[in-house]
């Protein structure tokens, strides 16, 4: 028998079961993103039906109940109307420092480089062609270098780049990453494998031919997951599989790098601007099984430029408070709207909920009440010094 406050948990659990239908924004996403507004209508209309009456299920249980007071702290935290963490902590490291960016030749590594040669860094960024390189280099502190964080021979070379300047390297940003669209069940293992290739293998990789140089600096690193990290959905199974796993990556490493003074933490958007759908679509076929409207995205001429999304600079402006500020957190969600927020937090509630319904040692109402509020209070330090409630 589950430990209850009042009924109340037994009531969250049923209640929460509702979402099993996957609650997301989206289940044909790319970081959280929506590839065009009109194929997902099309794709998903059941799924958008579940998902409002999944989240109108959760939110109901907060209508009442103490919980509510906790999932509020929770929204603040993540809200693009307040204050974020990285715009308001202070960057403690003196510049310059040597930081490699891996993915830049569009979206959000593109922005990043930018944003931290624009304040002071030296940056190492790796892009896909030469033309990338040329692009790129026409920017003042960023030293491009063509490399596949696939391909063991490229990291070698990336390796011997950086030793050849002679000043070490202070942080990484994992950005490089692709998608795969179509449903797991024709999948085939080889596009899994590619996209685990860049994904995850290629994080491990990258870290492992530098990490002795962070260790030296007692730098940071820093991966990009993605509220698809939190999320799951149906036509990017290979791709939320990928995040789960960087997910997990992430926090091993912090936890073994930690003693010897590296942060490792991860930054989770959500829809923003990036060529990661039109990258996608012309990477790997279309699935067997794909309907009308999916198999159009796979047309020429459709629509998968994401333009309508907003700009990824409030991504880059995190990976830059990962690296420099003087107490950086373990996550960071940026997401354009406090509706992305909430989905990926339910989901979270939702994981929490779901474990808690299957053990006889269930938590009550109270104590989750009172274990969000020891870790949010844990994590305080890192967002104000003012001794506020955000805003």
């Amino acid at each position: 028998m589950h430990r209850t406050g009042s009924g109340r948990d037994s009531a969250l659990a049923r209640r929460a079961s509702a979402c099993d239908a996957n609650v997301t924004t989206s289940q044909c996403s790319f970081d959280g993103c929506v590839v065009g507004t009109t194929d997902v209508e099309s794709i998903e209309a059941r799924a958008v039906t579940e998902r409002e009456a999944a989240t109108g299920a959760v939110r109901g249980v907060g209508t009442t109940h103490e919980p509510k007071r906790v999932l509020d702290r929770l929204r603040r935290r993540a809200s693009p109307t307040s204050t974020h963490a990285f715009e308001r902590t202070g960057v403690w490291s003196p510049m310059p420092h040597n930081v490699l960016v891996t993915g830049c030749s569009t979206g959000i590594g593109l922005a990043t480089a930018r944003l931290l040669a624009e304040r002071g860094v030296h940056v190492f960024a790796t892009v896909r062609s030469d033309a990338d390189a040329a692009r790129l280099a026409r920017i003042d502190g960023v030293e491009p270098f063509v490399c596949d964080v696939t391909d063991d021979a490229h990291v070698a070379r990336l390796r011997a780049a950086i030793d050849a300047r002679g000043d070490g390297l202070w942080g990484i940003v994992h950005n490089a990453g692709i998608a795969h669209v179509g449903p797991l069940t024709t999948t085939p293992l080889d596009d899994l494998r590619a996209v685990f290739d860049v994904n995850v293998f290629g994080v491990h990789r990258v870290t492992n031919a530098l990490v002795d140089l962070i260790t030296a600096s007692r730098g940071r690193i820093v991966t990009l997951s993605s509220i698809s990290g939190t999320l799951s959905s149906t036509l990017l199974g290979a791709y939320t599989m990928s995040k789960h796993a960087l997910e997990a990556y992430t926090d091993s490493l912090a936890k073994q790098l930690a003693p010897l003074g590296v942060h490792v933490c991860a930054v989770a958007p959500g829809n923003f601007e990036s060529a990661i759908a039109r990258n996608a679509v012309t990477r790997f076929a279309p699935p067997p099984d794909a309907s009308d409207d999916l198999a159009a995205l796979y047309e020429p001429g459709a629509d998968v430029s994401r333009s309508a999304f907003p700009g990824p600079e409030p991504v880059a402006a995190a990976c830059h408070a990962a690296l420099f500020d003087e107490a950086p957190l373990e996550r960071y969600l940026v997401v354009p709207n406090a509706e992305e927020a909430d989905v990926t937090l339910q989901q979270a509630a939702h994981e929490w909920a779901r474990l808690n319904a299957s053990t006889p040692h269930a938590w009550t109402t109270e104590r989750l009440v009172a274990e969000v509020e020891a870790q949010m209070d844990a994590v305080t330090p890192a967002l104000r010094s003012d001794g506020a409630e955000p805003s």
